[in-house]
Order: structure tokens, then sequence, then C-alpha cells
């Protein structure tokens, strides 16, 4: 037990109990907020969840607690919650238990944010903006129970933006979301000029102006990068050509997926059910830069029994693999996972879906194998890693526009992918794109 007087070393002991007992995080359920006695019985739900349990659990102890959170992520393209303790310095230590545990030396999510938010309880009657009764503005931005915290994470990265002649009262930074501008800050036009302050470096903001319901923009994008603001105006008489493989940034997350967790695989083939006698299909010996593969085998030879391994010292992860005998791809060979538990067949069944973003997960198992039901002659494999489908797919439509500042976003018209190197080219230079898919609806982003 421990009889110290460090906060955050007292934290980290009731956050790694917390750990060790699980907690089931599901967003399936759209319950309201659940009481002390549920939570602790069920361990169960999203972040919201995950941040009572700590604060019922560190306030019990006498840690002072809270939590922060964030309106949406333009990377992740969801909001987040965690909690904050304060330590024994002053400072606010965030801490998240089933990802980070509090730290002097800072840890959060790396995806960007762009303000931070945190709940005051009681109504914070000292609200500075002053515009809790205006009705035209957007409604987060009225709420007395939230402040600013920004300036605990990143603090003197403060903006002035120059609107002269603008008769609108306040201005807006918004970032980006397949539905449209997400506003995450807001300030009064003073003197034709706006100023915002500790805003998340590293993002493209969209300027603002909203009547409370419908947000449009007020001038052109722009990137606050090293106290500077880098602006997004599209020069339409200077083009050039740029080649599309991707519908939005790449997280680390999947960039992890894609490399360090199918580096060192490989496909290795048998006509004995236990591999005693084993021949190589494919060796995986590279970092993948995309998630449809092509791999042409090693061997023609026929063999029943197929075994995929993961890389040494790495979690298995696959989304799908498909088996064929010839190179024309035109019919697909039917496998069979073998897998003496039924419950554990039925999941790793999953990689012959044909379904990319479904994936087969375990750190228990190192290997799959499946079963042709007869020796076959396997010539190609069709391999995707676990992934975000967030990749321009071979012979799908896209759309791509750009972001013309009061004008808003402008088409540059539609595209077929090509089949054997997957993405598009398409003529501009300077602005801000992003692109449309119309048959994979997964998620798009800025670029």
């Amino acid at each position: 037990m421990y009889r110290g007087s460090d906060v955050m070393q007292a934290a980290n002991i009731l956050a790694e109990i917390l750990k060790s007992e699980r907690f089931r995080w599901t967003s399936g359920f759209n319950m309201p907020r659940s009481s002390g006695a549920f939570l602790f019985d069920s361990r169960l739900g999203y972040c919201r969840e995950e941040c009572d349990i700590t604060l019922y659990t560190m306030r019990a102890c006498g840690i002072p607690t809270a939590f922060d959170f964030f309106i949406y992520s333009p990377e992740y393209q969801k909001g987040h919650t965690w909690n904050v303790i304060r330590d024994t310095t002053g400072d606010y230590l965030p801490l998240y238990f089933t990802s980070f545990f509090a730290s002097r030396d800072g840890g959060m999510m790396e995806e960007k944010k762009g303000k931070y938010t945190g709940n005051v309880l009681p109504c914070n009657r000292k609200k500075s903006r002053g515009i809790s009764n205006e009705k035209k503005t957007v409604p987060f931005f009225r709420n007395r129970h939230i402040q600013d915290v920004s300036g605990y994470y990143f603090k003197n990265e403060n903006v002035t933006i120059s609107l002269p002649g603008s008769k609108e009262k306040y201005l807006y930074l918004g970032v980006f979301s397949p539905q449209g501008w997400v506003p995450v800050e807001i300030a009064k036009i003073e003197k034709g000029k706006a100023l915002y302050r500790n805003i998340e470096p590293g993002i493209i903001y969209q300027p603002l102006y909203s009547d409370g319901i419908h947000h449009r923009p007020a001038t052109y994008p722009f990137l606050y990068m090293d106290k500077e603001l880098h602006w997004f105006k599209p020069d339409e008489e200077n083009l050039s050509s740029i080649h599309i493989t991707r519908k939005m940034p790449f997280m680390e997350n999947f960039r992890r997926f894609m490399e360090d967790e199918v580096n060192g695989s490989k496909f290795e083939a048998s006509n004995d059910r236990s591999f005693r006698n084993v021949t190589l299909l494919y060796a995986i010996d590279t970092h993948l830069t995309h998630p449809h593969n092509l791999f042409s085998t090693l061997t023609d030879q026929p063999f029943r029994y197929f075994r995929y391994t993961a890389p040494p010292n790495q979690i298995l992860q696959l989304s799908n693999v498909t088996f064929y005998t010839g190179k024309e791809l035109k019919l697909p060979v039917p496998m069979e996972i073998i897998q003496e538990d039924p419950i554990e067949k039925l999941k790793q069944s999953i990689c012959l879906d044909g379904n990319i973003l479904t994936y087969y997960y375990s750190k228990h198992h190192s290997h799959l194998v499946f079963d042709a039901g007869a020796p076959v002659s396997i010539s190609t494999l069709l391999f995707y890693p676990r992934n975000d489908d967030n990749f321009i797919a071979p012979d799908d439509m896209y759309e791509l526009f750009y972001q013309n500042g009061e004008k808003g976003w402008i088409s540059l018209g539609i595209q077929k992918s090509h089949s054997l190197l997957p993405g598009m080219g398409y003529p501009f230079k300077y602005t801000v794109m992003v692109t449309k898919p119309y048959q994979r609806k997964r998620r798009t982003g800025i670029f």
C-alpha cells in the first residue's frame, strides 16, 4: 500500500489496478450517464464511462480529479474525453488508464485536436466570453459549465486574424470533418481583428462565420505552424499535377499495422495438416505502402493446407486474404479456417469475409491455418493487412474538391482510379483539397 505524498504516483497505482481489472470499450450502447455501482459492476462503455470510473476511484481516495475533452479531432474524426489529476506541483496531468498513465513529461493521444475543454461545476459565472444568452452563436460556446483549458496543453500559441470591413460580431475557427467544418473556438471581432489564444499547431483551420446553425467560410483556410499562419489560397493560373493515393493523412497506429506488424510475416503451404513438411509460398520482407497487395507465389506445386504466420514478437492482425489459382483473379479458391475452438474459428473466419474493414486480432495466436479441401495450385495472394480503408481503391470513382475561400468547395471533377496503380492524377497547385469517394464511404480528410 502506498503511503507517500506524491499525487501522481498514487494516481498511477490506482490506474494500474483499474487497468488490471479490465474495461470493455464499446460505443454500441447509447446509454445515459451511469451510476458508480453500475460502472464498477459492468466495466463497459466508451471514453466517458472510463473517465467516470476513474473519477469515482480517484476522488474516493482523496486525489483531485476532473476530466477534459475535445469537441472533434480532424484526424481521429471523433470527440474524446480523458481524466486530469491535480498534481502536488499545481499542474494538471492527463490520465487515461487504458492508454497512458499520468506523467510530468506529458502523455496524450497523438492525433490533432485543435482546442481542449474542461468541465466546470457549478456553472462558470465568470465566463469571460459573455455570450451565454446570444442565441445566434453556436450552442456549444454558450455552455457555462465548460471552460477553455488549452493553455495547459500548448501555451503561448496565439493567432490574430485580420478581417477588415467585417460586419460580423464573432469569428469561429473550424476543423475539417466529412460532414462539414466543426467550430472548435470562437473570438470576438474587434477593430477588424479576432484573437485566438492557445490553439494547437500543425492543424489546418478554417475561419468561419455562423448564425448558430449554419457555418460559412469567412476567408481562406490556413495552417498554423512555427508560430506563423500559412494561408491556402488557390493559384488557378499556374497548374501542376498531383497523384493521390489516400483520402486523408495516415494516422500512426494504422501505419504500424501496415509496417511492423506485417514486415517479417510469411505464407507457407503443406499437404500435411501438421505442417511437418512445409514449403514457403511468399515472405513479406518490407513495409507495405498500400492495403491492396497482390503477391505472386514462389511455387506452382499443389497444396491443400496454407498457413499465415505473423512476424516474430508482433501481434497477429490481418484484415483479409484471398487465394487465386490464376493471374486473372477471376475465381477465388474457397478456403476454410482450421481451428478446434468454434468461437475462435468464427473470429478467424473474418479474414475470409471479403470486407477489408473487418480484421482478426490476437495476442495469443501467431498463425492462421487455411484448408482448401483438396490440393490446389495457388499462384496469387490478394493480401489486406489491417487498415483504415482510406487509400484510393482500384477502379473506384472519386471526386476532388479544392477550397476557394468564401466560395467554399469547388469540384475538379470525377475520376476512376487506376487498376494496377491505385491513385488519381489532378492538375492544381497550392490549396486545400478533399476527396469524395463514391463507392467506399469510410472516411475522407483534407490535405
